[in-house]
């Protein structure tokens, strides 16, 4: 007689009691799920030299930081992309790396639409655990260098497996910025503005991980919200908005392209009692000006989204993006 514990089965005896094509999608089933899926979006990269060089050291060093040390997948999202150059990238990364794959979208879905099918596609495909939200527009440190391991990831999650981040939603690192969104009066980089400064990759990246092994010895976790973002798969389950038998992180019926997008889905996570949180004990560099403020109708998206989440949502929205969320996010951004 089979055993049975409160949450089913023992696997052991399950996997012997289950034919060859249920032992075949059983094993399948848990080759697909894995720790970390990664989703990044993509469009026109080479429309702006400056981005596109940015994008390259973007993907480079995230494939060469401690990334590595867990079981990935990575979902490139290309948004409409019409430029050769950004469709030969995608085409030669997914070929080099079978851990990549690439949705090629037929027009441009926008910020908030691009990035709920990378969620969508990575559950279905390899059930992650936790999902990271890259942009296009960081850097980061590699996984060690002379002195030792160093990295921004490892420090999250260890975070969120802790019991103390058990109720922890989403966690992203402090971010470094040549005066980028707060232009801090002496920035610790020089502001990235033209494709001059960003040709000696060695030596950006070097930088980055000199201020990562500084950064390392910090071990403060505060509310706030920075991107890259580790989110948690459980918790996206319960707050996600579903239609249409899907899941969709961001909400679809923003009228903006871009903007509080994010914002909104954290709101729901506090409402639901997640914590979203900043953990300054690891560093991402970020471009910030690059991509976002470059992109087109950005104010007019800007104010429509604003306007329909304090609709949405209420005063309560505004008292939570001016005290829980904005009352760390300066002094994440070094």
């Amino acid at each position: 007689m089979r055993r049975r514990s409160k949450r089913g089965y023992h696997h052991r005896d399950q996997y012997q009691c289950v034919g060859a094509l249920e032992k075949a999608e059983w094993a399948e089933k848990r080759w697909r799920m894995v720790k970390v899926g990664v989703n990044l979006l993509t469009c026109n990269l080479a429309q702006c030299p400056t981005h596109w060089q940015a994008t390259r050291q973007a993907i480079d060093s995230l494939l060469g930081s401690d990334l590595q040390l867990y079981d990935w997948r990575l979902v490139v999202v290309d948004n409409g992309s019409t430029c050769p150059c950004t469709v030969e990238m995608l085409q030669r990364l997914e070929a080099a790396e079978e851990r990549v794959r690439v949705d090629w979208q037929d027009e441009n879905l926008g910020i908030a639409r691009g990035r709920n099918r990378g969620y969508q596609l990575l559950h279905e495909w390899f059930a992650p655990e936790y999902v990271v939200e890259v942009h296009t527009d960081h850097v980061f440190p590699a996984a060690q260098d002379s002195l030792g391991p160093l990295g921004w990831l490892k420090p999250i999650i260890d975070f969120m497996e802790h019991p103390h981040g058990a109720r922890a939603a989403i966690m992203g690192p402090a971010l470094a910025t040549g005066g980028g969104q707060f232009r801090t009066p002496r920035p610790v980089l020089p502001y990235v503005v033209n494709d001059n400064q960003l040709q000696n990759a060695a030596m950006f990246q070097a930088e980055i991980n000199r201020l990562a092994r500084v950064w390392r010895r910090a071990h403060r976790v505060r509310p706030g919200l920075t991107h890259p973002a580790v989110k948690r798969w459980a918790a996206l389950e319960e707050v996600g908005i579903r239609r249409d038998g899907l899941l969709y992180p961001y909400d679809p019926d923003m009228p903006g392209r871009q903007n509080f997008e994010d914002t909104e889905e954290a709101y729901r996570f506090h409402q639901a009692s997640w914590n979203v949180l900043i953990h300054f004990g690891s560093l991402v560099y970020h471009h910030y000006y690059l991509t976002r403020l470059g992109l087109s109708n950005h104010p007019q998206d800007y104010d429509a989204n604003n306007v329909y989440c304090q609709l949405k949502h209420g005063p309560e929205f505004v008292t939570f993006v001016t005290t829980t969320i904005g009352r760390w996010m300066e002094r994440a951004y070094r």
